[in-house]
């Protein structure tokens, strides 16, 4: 697997248990330019 995409899901489930809204928000920004390079 992609070693960006797998970081990006550690960060993401690090966001996600913590819980605050911004980290939250810059996840998802952060996933979607992910995706849109590997695109």
């Amino acid at each position: 697997m992609n070693m960006g995409f797998t970081t990006g899901l550690q960060h993401m489930f690090l966001g996600w248990s913590r819980g605050p809204a911004l980290v939250q928000s810059f996840v998802v920004q952060a996933s979607l330019a992910s995706f849109r390079a590997v695109l």
